[in-house]
Order: structure tokens, then sequence, then C-alpha cells
């Protein structure tokens, strides 16, 4: 099988078929450094266990709310406004949800209505936001996002193509952001949100990330800027608190509109979460100590600096200091193999491949990936170290 034959066939899956890729070279005996996908390595904190264990025993395994149980509705409301100081009135302005992703496709279903409308969605981005905005009838209209830049979302490019569009009803944002770990910053955000309101465009925040986050830089929700009430802000389970297989996740917002349409759409197609899950979420927000958190951070910047400065020594490398979430994005250099004209971050991909070191070419995350790569650093710091090491030897 010559390289562009395995090249086609790894891009008909994208980053799952890499992973199995590594895992078929991993079971003939070499050593692979699984820097491609995003699940953190790090065991939940222990007090979600008990807590889904008592649940269990306690045969808390019923049908539970649609829009998901008081008390954790309930623990989510004290902590938002608390912790990420939110504009919501109470617990029934939160929705719990199957994980982020069910949240993003249930709000991109609520705002499309089945009319067709587009939603602006960052490139490059996390691979399924364009794909559920597609999912649901829409059309992601993208728009650059450049983490080479302080201020990666440029406004007068979203003034173009708002103006050219009058279909464009929402926009997406994602701080930190995956795949280039940028973090957008108070300044951007506030300029996000004037651009929203003078358009009345829903503003959706997706902030997985919010707790992987370097350098004593500040996370700031939206939505604690303004009482915008298209203002929409995602939350997530798998990142801060390694819950990635139990799929919990909510949606937040003060807009009535949203809150119906969401809440049956969750209904409908899932019919609310896992009850055990949600005990567990419970004791993750309420029980959770900050020394987990501070305990993986450290690690995580361990591994930020051990891949990082390896990306540094390749010179086929241009690499953004990951400010937050646990992914390295690099620029690929114009001198290498410039034969290659065509599908180069998927060539690269396939060279680090062989030399044992996963990562995912920047095209799968839209167009704005063309000519970059992702690693992640998610994975065991032993396996970052590797991939570091590796970094330097590509030819």
């Amino acid at each position: 099988m010559t390289d562009q034959e395995l090249i086609d066939k790894l891009k008909v899956g994208g980053i799952v078929s890499i992973r199995d890729y590594l895992l078929e070279q991993q079971a003939k005996g070499l050593k692979i450094a699984r820097t491609e996908s995003g699940d953190p390595s790090f065991s939940i904190p222990n007090n979600v266990k008990i807590a889904m264990n008592k649940a269990l025993l306690e045969n808390k395994t019923h049908y539970t709310a649609g829009a998901g149980i008081k008390e954790l509705r309930e623990a989510i409301f004290q902590r938002t406004t608390n912790y990420n100081n939110l504009n919501l009135n109470s617990y029934n302005d939160i929705i719990i949800t199957n994980g982020a992703m069910n949240a993003l496709f249930g709000v991109f279903h609520s705002i499309v209505d089945n009319k067709g409308y587009k939603i602006l969605v960052p490139t490059p981005t996390w691979t399924e936001t364009a794909i559920n905005v597609t999912e649901v009838g829409g059309t992601p209209v993208y728009y650059k996002f450049n983490p080479f830049s302080d201020t990666p979302i440029d406004i007068n490019e979203l003034e173009e193509l708002v103006n050219a569009d009058s279909g464009i009803k929402a926009i997406v944002v994602n701080s930190p952001h995956n795949p280039t770990g940028k973090v957008l910053s108070l300044n951007n955000l506030k300029e996000l949100i004037a651009f929203s309101q003078k358009h009345d465009l829903y503003l959706i925040s997706d902030e997985a990330y919010e707790h992987v986050i370097f350098d004593g830089i500040q996370h700031i929700s939206p939505a604690s800027l303004s009482d915008y009430d298209k203002i929409i802000t995602i939350f997530s389970f798998s990142k801060s608190y390694v819950m990635s297989g139990l799929r919990l996740g909510c949606a937040c917002t003060t807009n009535k509109n949203i809150l119906k349409k969401l809440s049956k759409i969750v209904r409908c197609t899932i019919n609310g979460v896992s009850s055990v899950t949600q005990w567990g979420g419970v004791s993750a927000v309420l029980e959770t100590p900050k020394e987990y958190f501070d305990t993986n951070l450290a690690e995580y910047t361990v591994r930020r600096n051990a891949i990082y400065n390896g990306a540094l020594h390749c010179k086929h490398l241009v690499p953004v200091k990951p400010e937050g979430t646990f992914y390295l994005w690099c620029k690929i250099k114009e001198s290498w193999r410039p034969e290659i004209t065509i599908n180069r971050s998927w060539h690269m991909t396939l060279e680090y491949l062989k030399l044992g070191i996963g990562s995912a070419p920047g095209e799968v995350f839209g167009p704005g990936g063309t000519d970059q790569i992702r690693f992640s650093f998610s994975c065991s710091t032993e396996d970052v170290k590797l991939a570091a090491d590796l970094l330097k030897e590509l030819k």
C-alpha cells in the first residue's frame, strides 16, 4: 500500500481511523505515543465514584425529570453563578444533557428549527461542531480563528459574513479553544457580545475546557459579561471531572424559547441522562476538592511544556504555546516536503505514525486547518515525553 493509499484510507474515518491504526501498530509491539485524541488519562474524583455507587445501592436507577434531576441543576446553578458569574435566574435555566455534544446538537436544533438557518462556526474547530450543525439541517458558515494572533477572532470578518448573508442566526465560540489551545481575551469576548447583540444572533459558548488553563490566564464566560438573553453557555464534565465516558454536560441560558425547545429535544432524543451519572455529577460539582483540579493541572503543565519544547526543536513545525486545553497546534513549514502540494497535514500525520507518534491532521478541523497539525497531551506523561523526543526526528 502506498502512502497516498494509506492516507486515503485513514481520511475516511478521520481521527478514529488514526487511533485504530495506532492500536494495530501497538499490538504488533511498536512503542506508541498516543497523542492523537483528547481523552484525559486521569481518574474521576473518588467522591464521584462513591456517589454513583451510593445511587446504585439506593436504587436511584429509574426515570428522571427530562431536564435533569433538580439536585444536579441546583448544584450547577450554584457553581455557574458563583464561580463562572453567569447571569442566570434559577436552576430552571439549566438543561442536563448527554455530554456537551448532545447539548450542542440540541441547541443547534432549537435554533435551526427546520428553517435551514446558518450558524457561524470557527475554523479550525472541533470536528463535531460543524457536523452537528449539518445534522440538524443547518449550514455552517466558517469564520477564521487565528491562533497566531492575540485577537484570534476578527470582528470585521464576522461583520462581512453577516452583512452578506441574512440567513445567519447564531455564532459559536469555543474558549479555551480546541484544537489550537488559545484562550479568548476579555476584549475579544466583549467585541463578540456586542457583535451578537447588534445582529440579534445567538451566541453559543462552548466552555468544555474551562479548568484546563495555564499560566494564571483567566477563563471568562461571555454570559458573565452581559445579561443578553441569547447567550447560551455549554459545559462538559468530560474534561474538568474526567467523566468522558459517563457522558454528562449541560446548557445554560435565560432564553425561554431555547429552554422550551431544548427541553423537548432532550426528552425526545435521549429521554434524560443516566440517573446514576447525574448523582455522580452532583458530587462532582459540590464535593470535588480544589486539590483535584490543581493536581491535574500541574501534570498537564508538565506535559504541555514537554511537548511544546519538543515541537520547538522540530525544524518543520511552528507551534502555538497552549494557553488552555490539552492540545498543541502547529503550523507546517513550507520547507517540509515542498513537492507535496495537497493533503500536507495528512502526509505529515502519516510520517509521524511511522515514527510511533499519534497526531490529528489539521484538515479534519475544517478549512482553517490546512497545513497544520494537532498533538494531544491528555495521554500519559510517559507518552507525551516520548512524543516530545520523537517530534524532532521528522525528516
